[in-house]
Protein backbone atom coordinates (compact mmCIF):
# COMPACT_ATOMS: atom_id res chain seq x y z
CA UNK A 1 0.00 0.00 0.00
CA UNK A 2 1.40 3.28 -0.92
CA UNK A 3 1.85 5.71 2.11
CA UNK A 4 -0.15 8.76 2.53
CA UNK A 5 2.09 12.03 1.41
CA UNK A 6 1.09 15.71 2.28
CA UNK A 7 2.92 17.22 -1.18
CA UNK A 8 1.04 18.10 -4.34
CA UNK A 9 1.87 18.45 -7.71
CA UNK A 10 -1.03 21.07 -8.93
CA UNK A 11 -2.55 22.90 -7.45
CA UNK A 12 -5.85 22.00 -9.05
CA UNK A 13 -6.59 19.50 -6.70
CA UNK A 14 -6.50 21.72 -3.66
CA UNK A 15 -8.79 24.29 -5.35
CA UNK A 16 -11.49 21.77 -6.41
CA UNK A 17 -11.36 19.65 -2.92
CA UNK A 18 -11.07 22.75 -0.95
CA UNK A 19 -14.34 24.42 -2.84
CA UNK A 20 -16.59 21.06 -3.36
CA UNK A 21 -16.20 20.27 0.51
CA UNK A 22 -15.10 22.92 2.45
CA UNK A 23 -16.61 26.08 0.94
CA UNK A 24 -19.93 24.82 -1.01
CA UNK A 25 -20.70 22.14 1.14
CA UNK A 26 -21.61 20.26 -1.66
CA UNK A 27 -20.02 17.05 -0.94
CA UNK A 28 -19.71 13.88 1.81
CA UNK A 29 -17.16 11.27 1.53
CA UNK A 30 -19.93 9.02 0.54
CA UNK A 31 -22.29 11.17 -1.76
CA UNK A 32 -19.47 12.34 -4.13
CA UNK A 33 -18.12 10.56 -6.85
CA UNK A 34 -15.04 12.99 -8.15
CA UNK A 35 -12.42 10.00 -6.38
CA UNK A 36 -11.85 6.66 -4.76
CA UNK A 37 -13.05 7.02 -0.73
CA UNK A 38 -9.13 6.36 -0.14
CA UNK A 39 -7.91 9.74 -2.75
CA UNK A 40 -10.68 11.11 -0.57
CA UNK A 41 -9.52 10.31 2.19
CA UNK A 42 -5.51 11.15 1.38
CA UNK A 43 -6.89 14.63 0.11
CA UNK A 44 -8.59 15.82 3.67
CA UNK A 45 -5.35 15.09 5.24
CA UNK A 46 -3.82 17.32 3.00
CA UNK A 47 -6.08 20.24 3.33
CA UNK A 48 -6.16 19.40 7.04
CA UNK A 49 -2.51 19.60 7.69
CA UNK A 50 -2.73 23.23 5.83
CA UNK A 51 -6.12 24.47 7.34
CA UNK A 52 -6.65 22.51 10.50
CA UNK A 53 -7.38 24.89 13.25
CA UNK A 54 -10.22 26.23 10.68
CA UNK A 55 -11.81 22.71 9.57
CA UNK A 56 -15.07 21.68 11.73
CA UNK A 57 -17.17 18.29 10.99
CA UNK A 58 -20.57 17.63 11.58
CA UNK A 59 -22.95 14.43 10.82
CA UNK A 60 -26.17 14.69 8.81
CA UNK A 61 -28.39 11.94 6.90
CA UNK A 62 -25.57 11.85 3.65
CA UNK A 63 -22.55 11.53 5.94
CA UNK A 64 -19.85 13.30 7.65
CA UNK A 65 -19.53 16.52 6.29
CA UNK A 66 -16.10 18.44 6.44
CA UNK A 67 -16.68 22.52 6.32
CA UNK A 68 -14.24 25.40 7.08
CA UNK A 69 -15.09 27.75 9.29
CA UNK A 70 -14.27 31.62 9.86
CA UNK A 71 -15.68 34.20 11.39
CA UNK A 72 -14.58 37.23 9.16
CA UNK A 73 -14.91 40.14 11.73
CA UNK A 74 -11.64 38.13 13.75
CA UNK A 75 -9.75 37.55 10.81
CA UNK A 76 -7.12 39.81 9.64
CA UNK A 77 -5.47 37.62 6.81
CA UNK A 78 -7.41 35.07 4.48
CA UNK A 79 -6.22 31.88 5.48
CA UNK A 80 -6.83 30.53 2.48
CA UNK A 81 -3.30 31.66 1.20
CA UNK A 82 -2.08 28.86 3.33
CA UNK A 83 -3.19 26.27 0.09
CA UNK A 84 -0.94 28.50 -2.07
CA UNK A 85 2.15 27.46 -0.13
CA UNK A 86 1.63 23.78 -1.12
CA UNK A 87 4.20 22.40 -3.39
CA UNK A 88 5.55 19.17 -4.31
CA UNK A 89 9.36 19.10 -3.43
CA UNK A 90 12.47 16.09 -2.85
CA UNK A 91 15.21 15.70 -0.62
CA UNK A 92 17.69 17.20 -3.32
CA UNK A 93 15.34 20.00 -3.55
CA UNK A 94 15.76 21.05 0.09
CA UNK A 95 19.47 20.45 -0.05
CA UNK A 96 19.93 22.86 -3.07
CA UNK A 97 17.39 25.36 -1.55
CA UNK A 98 19.91 25.59 1.25
CA UNK A 99 23.01 25.91 -1.05
CA UNK A 100 21.94 28.78 -3.16
CA UNK A 101 21.06 31.06 0.31
CA UNK A 102 24.91 30.55 0.57
CA UNK A 103 25.57 32.11 -2.59
CA UNK A 104 26.33 35.57 -1.38
CA UNK A 105 29.57 36.16 -3.52
CA UNK A 106 29.36 35.68 -8.15
CA UNK A 107 29.85 31.92 -8.11
CA UNK A 108 29.66 29.26 -11.29
CA UNK A 109 27.75 26.52 -11.60
CA UNK A 110 31.15 24.53 -11.62
CA UNK A 111 32.28 25.89 -8.12
CA UNK A 112 28.66 25.67 -6.71
CA UNK A 113 29.08 21.42 -7.95
CA UNK A 114 32.41 21.17 -6.81
CA UNK A 115 32.91 23.00 -3.95
CA UNK A 116 29.46 23.41 -2.21
CA UNK A 117 27.39 19.90 -2.48
CA UNK A 118 31.07 18.08 -1.33
CA UNK A 119 30.64 14.41 -1.21
CA UNK A 120 26.70 14.46 -2.61
CA UNK A 121 26.12 12.54 -5.13
CA UNK A 122 24.05 14.84 -7.68
CA UNK A 123 23.62 15.24 -11.40
CA UNK A 124 25.10 18.49 -12.46
CA UNK A 125 21.99 19.56 -14.81
CA UNK A 126 19.81 19.11 -11.75
CA UNK A 127 22.15 22.13 -10.44
CA UNK A 128 21.71 24.19 -13.56
CA UNK A 129 18.53 23.59 -13.77
CA UNK A 130 18.09 24.72 -9.95
CA UNK A 131 20.01 27.85 -10.79
CA UNK A 132 17.81 29.25 -13.25
CA UNK A 133 14.69 28.22 -11.85
CA UNK A 134 15.89 30.71 -8.59
CA UNK A 135 16.96 33.09 -11.12
CA UNK A 136 13.62 33.04 -13.07
CA UNK A 137 12.16 33.60 -9.56
CA UNK A 138 14.21 36.56 -8.63
CA UNK A 139 16.04 34.66 -5.84
CA UNK A 140 19.50 34.82 -7.79
CA UNK A 141 21.09 37.29 -10.28
CA UNK A 142 22.59 35.59 -13.09
CA UNK A 143 25.57 37.32 -15.00
CA UNK A 144 27.84 36.68 -17.59
CA UNK A 145 31.62 36.43 -17.19
CA UNK A 146 33.35 35.83 -20.69
CA UNK A 147 31.71 32.30 -21.56
CA UNK A 148 30.67 31.25 -18.16
CA UNK A 149 27.65 32.24 -15.96
CA UNK A 150 27.74 33.78 -12.33
CA UNK A 151 25.04 33.21 -9.82
CA UNK A 152 24.61 35.19 -6.10
CA UNK A 153 22.09 35.94 -4.37
CA UNK A 154 20.09 38.91 -4.17
CA UNK A 155 19.63 41.19 -1.70
CA UNK A 156 15.96 40.91 -0.13
CA UNK A 157 14.01 44.56 -0.55
CA UNK A 158 12.14 44.15 2.70
CA UNK A 159 15.36 44.45 4.74
CA UNK A 160 16.97 47.78 2.54
CA UNK A 161 13.61 49.59 4.40
CA UNK A 162 13.48 51.85 7.31
CA UNK A 163 10.89 50.71 9.96
CA UNK A 164 8.47 53.77 8.97
CA UNK A 165 8.77 52.78 5.27
CA UNK A 166 7.47 49.44 6.94
CA UNK A 167 4.93 50.70 8.84
CA UNK A 168 3.81 52.82 6.12
CA UNK A 169 3.70 49.59 3.33
CA UNK A 170 1.80 47.07 5.87
CA UNK A 171 -0.70 49.09 6.61
CA UNK A 172 -1.91 48.97 2.41
CA UNK A 173 -0.72 46.14 2.16
CA UNK A 174 -3.11 44.58 5.17
CA UNK A 175 -5.87 46.17 3.20
CA UNK A 176 -5.17 45.31 -0.30
CA UNK A 177 -3.96 41.99 0.34
CA UNK A 178 -7.69 41.05 1.58
CA UNK A 179 -9.75 42.59 -1.35
CA UNK A 180 -7.90 42.68 -4.42
CA UNK A 181 -7.09 39.85 -6.69
CA UNK A 182 -4.22 37.95 -6.02
CA UNK A 183 -3.55 39.15 -2.33
CA UNK A 184 -1.73 35.88 -1.23
CA UNK A 185 1.14 37.71 -2.49
CA UNK A 186 0.73 40.70 -0.31
CA UNK A 187 -0.16 38.33 2.35
CA UNK A 188 3.48 36.67 2.17
CA UNK A 189 4.98 40.33 1.90
CA UNK A 190 3.46 40.78 5.41
CA UNK A 191 5.07 38.23 6.84
CA UNK A 192 7.82 39.90 6.85
CA UNK A 193 6.30 42.40 9.04
CA UNK A 194 6.71 42.65 12.84
CA UNK A 195 4.13 45.30 12.96
CA UNK A 196 1.52 46.56 10.67
CA UNK A 197 -2.68 47.56 11.43
CA UNK A 198 -5.29 44.95 11.18
CA UNK A 199 -8.04 45.41 9.21
CA UNK A 200 -10.88 43.14 9.85
CA UNK A 201 -13.45 42.85 7.03
CA UNK A 202 -17.57 42.48 7.68
CA UNK A 203 -18.50 41.57 3.90
CA UNK A 204 -15.50 39.68 2.65
CA UNK A 205 -15.29 36.76 0.02
CA UNK A 206 -11.90 34.45 1.25
CA UNK A 207 -12.89 31.84 -1.33
CA UNK A 208 -11.48 34.44 -4.50
CA UNK A 209 -7.99 33.19 -3.68
CA UNK A 210 -8.72 29.74 -4.96
CA UNK A 211 -9.57 31.20 -8.53
CA UNK A 212 -6.30 33.80 -9.15
CA UNK A 213 -4.64 31.49 -10.63
CA UNK A 214 -7.31 30.71 -13.39
CA UNK A 215 -7.74 34.78 -13.25
CA UNK A 216 -4.03 35.07 -13.85
CA UNK A 217 -4.33 33.09 -17.01
CA UNK A 218 -7.38 35.55 -18.59
CA UNK A 219 -5.42 38.64 -17.70
CA UNK A 220 -3.09 36.87 -20.42
CA UNK A 221 -5.52 36.59 -22.77
CA UNK A 222 -6.94 39.79 -22.69
CA UNK A 223 -3.76 41.89 -22.21
CA UNK A 224 -2.88 39.63 -25.88
CA UNK A 225 -6.09 40.13 -27.32
CA UNK A 226 -6.29 36.37 -28.13
CA UNK A 227 -9.27 33.50 -27.99
CA UNK A 228 -9.32 30.27 -26.18
CA UNK A 229 -10.83 27.66 -25.23
CA UNK A 230 -12.46 26.99 -21.68
CA UNK A 231 -12.74 23.52 -19.87
CA UNK A 232 -15.40 24.18 -17.29
CA UNK A 233 -18.11 22.67 -15.45
CA UNK A 234 -21.73 22.75 -16.75
CA UNK A 235 -24.68 23.35 -14.73
CA UNK A 236 -25.18 19.73 -14.78
CA UNK A 237 -21.77 18.90 -13.54
CA UNK A 238 -20.18 17.82 -16.70
CA UNK A 239 -16.97 18.97 -18.35
CA UNK A 240 -17.60 20.85 -21.10
CA UNK A 241 -15.64 22.98 -23.47
CA UNK A 242 -16.27 26.63 -24.70
CA UNK A 243 -14.20 28.86 -27.17
CA UNK A 244 -14.32 32.02 -27.26
CA UNK A 245 -12.70 35.66 -26.85
CA UNK A 246 -12.34 37.22 -22.90
CA UNK A 247 -12.90 40.59 -22.87
CA UNK A 248 -13.77 41.92 -19.54
CA UNK A 249 -13.71 40.05 -15.77
CA UNK A 250 -16.85 41.59 -14.17
CA UNK A 251 -17.24 40.79 -10.00
CA UNK A 252 -20.56 40.61 -8.22
CA UNK A 253 -19.59 42.36 -5.14
CA UNK A 254 -23.02 41.82 -3.37
CA UNK A 255 -22.78 37.34 -3.60
CA UNK A 256 -19.04 37.46 -4.13
CA UNK A 257 -18.96 35.50 -7.58
CA UNK A 258 -16.89 36.91 -10.41
CA UNK A 259 -17.13 36.61 -14.05
CA UNK A 260 -15.28 36.72 -17.36
CA UNK A 261 -17.56 38.02 -20.51
CA UNK A 262 -16.56 36.08 -23.57
CA UNK A 263 -17.50 37.02 -27.38
CA UNK A 264 -18.37 33.58 -29.14
CA UNK A 265 -18.18 33.88 -32.73
CA UNK A 266 -20.18 30.78 -33.70
CA UNK A 267 -22.99 32.43 -31.84
CA UNK A 268 -22.41 35.83 -32.77
CA UNK A 269 -23.15 36.91 -28.97
CA UNK A 270 -21.48 37.23 -25.47
CA UNK A 271 -21.65 35.48 -22.73
CA UNK A 272 -20.63 35.24 -19.20
CA UNK A 273 -18.97 32.66 -17.09
CA UNK A 274 -18.10 31.80 -13.68
CA UNK A 275 -14.61 32.12 -12.83
CA UNK A 276 -15.03 29.07 -10.24
CA UNK A 277 -16.53 26.78 -12.62
CA UNK A 278 -13.71 27.27 -15.24
CA UNK A 279 -11.15 24.75 -14.73
CA UNK A 280 -8.72 24.89 -17.54
CA UNK A 281 -7.61 27.85 -20.17
CA UNK A 282 -6.24 27.25 -23.20
CA UNK A 283 -4.48 29.85 -25.64
CA UNK A 284 -5.81 29.59 -29.25
CA UNK A 285 -4.61 32.77 -31.48
CA UNK A 286 -4.86 36.14 -31.69
CA UNK A 287 -8.52 37.89 -32.35
CA UNK A 288 -8.42 40.56 -34.93
CA UNK A 289 -11.84 41.96 -34.25
CA UNK A 290 -10.79 41.75 -30.37
CA UNK A 291 -11.11 46.24 -30.12
CA UNK A 292 -14.63 46.09 -32.26
CA UNK A 293 -15.79 43.33 -29.31
CA UNK A 294 -14.32 44.87 -26.78
CA UNK A 295 -15.76 48.59 -28.11
CA UNK A 296 -19.59 47.03 -28.57
CA UNK A 297 -19.34 45.50 -25.22
CA UNK A 298 -18.65 48.88 -23.78
CA UNK A 299 -21.61 50.27 -25.40
CA UNK A 300 -23.93 47.37 -24.29
CA UNK A 301 -22.90 47.20 -20.60
CA UNK A 302 -24.56 50.54 -19.22
CA UNK A 303 -28.04 48.77 -20.23
CA UNK A 304 -27.12 45.33 -18.08
CA UNK A 305 -28.22 45.33 -14.13
CA UNK A 306 -25.90 42.04 -13.72
CA UNK A 307 -23.22 40.30 -16.10
CA UNK A 308 -25.73 39.36 -18.96
CA UNK A 309 -24.50 41.17 -21.86
CA UNK A 310 -26.76 40.40 -25.10
CA UNK A 311 -26.15 42.68 -28.26
CA UNK A 312 -29.41 41.11 -30.08
CA UNK A 313 -31.65 41.79 -27.43
CA UNK A 314 -34.48 44.50 -26.83
CA UNK A 315 -33.90 47.07 -23.98
CA UNK A 316 -36.88 45.80 -21.11
CA UNK A 317 -38.41 48.53 -19.45
CA UNK A 318 -39.42 48.27 -15.71
CA UNK A 319 -41.50 50.70 -13.20
CA UNK A 320 -41.92 50.29 -9.77
CA UNK A 321 -44.12 52.55 -7.82
CA UNK A 322 -42.98 52.42 -3.86
CA UNK A 323 -44.17 54.23 -0.95
CA UNK A 324 -41.64 55.74 1.29
CA UNK A 325 -41.84 58.13 3.91
CA UNK A 326 -40.06 61.14 3.13
CA UNK A 327 -39.71 62.59 6.34
CA UNK A 328 -38.77 59.11 8.11
CA UNK A 329 -37.42 56.68 5.58
CA UNK A 330 -34.27 58.85 3.84
CA UNK A 331 -32.00 56.06 3.58
CA UNK A 332 -34.64 54.62 1.53
CA UNK A 333 -33.53 56.88 -1.23
CA UNK A 334 -29.95 56.94 -0.40
CA UNK A 335 -30.00 53.16 -1.08
CA UNK A 336 -31.62 53.53 -4.52
CA UNK A 337 -29.24 56.07 -5.68
CA UNK A 338 -26.46 54.07 -4.65
CA UNK A 339 -27.82 50.22 -5.77
CA UNK A 340 -30.47 51.89 -8.17
CA UNK A 341 -27.47 51.89 -11.45
CA UNK A 342 -28.55 53.94 -14.88
CA UNK A 343 -32.66 54.27 -13.05
CA UNK A 344 -34.04 57.26 -12.03
CA UNK A 345 -36.74 57.40 -8.89
CA UNK A 346 -39.15 60.16 -9.54
CA UNK A 347 -42.14 61.99 -6.90
CA UNK A 348 -45.37 61.06 -8.17
CA UNK A 349 -47.51 62.53 -5.07
CA UNK A 350 -46.83 62.62 -1.33
CA UNK A 351 -44.70 59.37 0.05
CA UNK A 352 -45.28 58.13 -3.11
CA UNK A 353 -42.50 57.33 -5.91
CA UNK A 354 -41.67 55.84 -9.21
CA UNK A 355 -38.26 53.81 -10.43
CA UNK A 356 -37.53 53.67 -13.86
CA UNK A 357 -34.90 51.84 -15.91
CA UNK A 358 -34.51 50.07 -18.50
CA UNK A 359 -32.04 47.03 -18.65
CA UNK A 360 -31.11 43.94 -21.21
CA UNK A 361 -32.61 41.38 -18.83
CA UNK A 362 -35.58 41.92 -15.85
CA UNK A 363 -34.56 38.54 -14.61
CA UNK A 364 -31.49 39.88 -13.01
CA UNK A 365 -33.18 42.64 -11.31
CA UNK A 366 -35.56 40.50 -9.48
CA UNK A 367 -33.63 39.75 -6.70
CA UNK A 368 -32.92 43.63 -6.05
CA UNK A 369 -36.83 44.00 -6.62
CA UNK A 370 -37.73 41.51 -3.59
CA UNK A 371 -35.58 43.43 -1.82
CA UNK A 372 -38.69 45.82 -1.44
CA UNK A 373 -41.34 44.21 -0.90
CA UNK A 374 -43.53 45.56 1.63
CA UNK A 375 -42.92 48.90 -0.14
CA UNK A 376 -43.72 48.13 -3.91
CA UNK A 377 -47.50 49.45 -4.48
CA UNK A 378 -47.42 48.52 -8.12
CA UNK A 379 -44.90 46.56 -10.21
CA UNK A 380 -45.02 47.15 -14.49
CA UNK A 381 -42.48 45.87 -17.12
CA UNK A 382 -42.33 44.50 -20.61
CA UNK A 383 -40.89 41.51 -19.92
CA UNK A 384 -44.16 40.11 -18.83
CA UNK A 385 -43.24 36.20 -18.22
CA UNK A 386 -40.55 37.89 -15.46
CA UNK A 387 -43.03 40.55 -13.55
CA UNK A 388 -45.27 37.09 -13.80
CA UNK A 389 -43.18 35.24 -12.01
CA UNK A 390 -42.14 37.69 -9.52
CA UNK A 391 -45.97 38.20 -8.48
CA UNK A 392 -45.88 34.45 -8.14
CA UNK A 393 -43.40 33.98 -6.35
CA UNK A 394 -44.60 36.84 -3.77
CA UNK A 395 -48.36 34.71 -3.72
CA UNK A 396 -46.17 31.49 -3.34
CA UNK A 397 -44.76 33.63 -0.05
CA UNK A 398 -48.53 34.44 1.31
CA UNK A 399 -49.74 30.45 1.05
CA UNK A 400 -47.08 29.33 3.02
CA UNK A 401 -46.88 31.98 5.83
CA UNK A 402 -51.05 31.97 5.36
CA UNK A 403 -51.16 35.75 4.93
CA UNK A 404 -53.66 37.47 3.13
CA UNK A 405 -52.73 40.06 0.56
CA UNK A 406 -53.22 43.26 2.75
CA UNK A 407 -51.67 41.53 5.81
CA UNK A 408 -48.51 43.39 7.17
Amino acid sequence: MADFKELVKKFDKIRDFSRDFLVYGIRTRNTQNMMSKRSYDNEKRRIESYLGDYIAEENDLKGKRIQILINPETMTLNPLYDLWQTKSYTKNDIYLHFIMTQLNHPTSLHDVYDNLLEDRVMDMMTVRNKLNEYSQLGLLSKTKSGKTYLYQRKDRLMDSLTQDEKSSLGDGLAYFSNIMPFGFLGGQILNDFDDYYQMKFNHYFMFHTLDDLILLDIFKLIMSKQRAVFTMLSKSGEVVEKEGTPLLIMNNVKHGRRYVVVFDLKTDEFYSMRLDKIKYVKNLCVDKDFDSYKALLESLETDAWGVFINKSSTLETIEMVLKIDEVLEKHIFKRIHLEGKHGHLDKIDKDLFVYKINVIDTYEMLPWLRSFIGRIVELRGTNEKAIKQFKSDLKWLYEMYELGENDE
